[in-house]
């Protein structure tokens, strides 16, 4: 459970080693925003990303972060 049932589509990012994302308020249209987004976690060693560096959509929907686990 992402906790996120009253605040549209969640979408998250996790991957070992990494910050987990979890974005509130996605939709069919917010796809390509996500799709961008998730490149750049992708190459990110840690999964950090600034506010600036996210999709538009992506810039103010954050739900939580959660530290990566080690």
């Amino acid at each position: 459970c992402m906790g996120v049932c009253d605040k549209g589509c969640g979408v998250a990012f996790a991957a070992p080693g990494k910050i987990t994302w979890v974005f509130q308020a996605q939709s069919v249209e917010t796809a390509p925003d996500i799709a961008q987004t998730f490149t750049l976690y992708q190459n990110r060693a840690t999964g950090q990303m600034l506010q600036e560096e996210r999709a538009p959509h992506l810039k103010t929907q954050v739900f939580c972060k959660v530290p990566a686990v080690s």
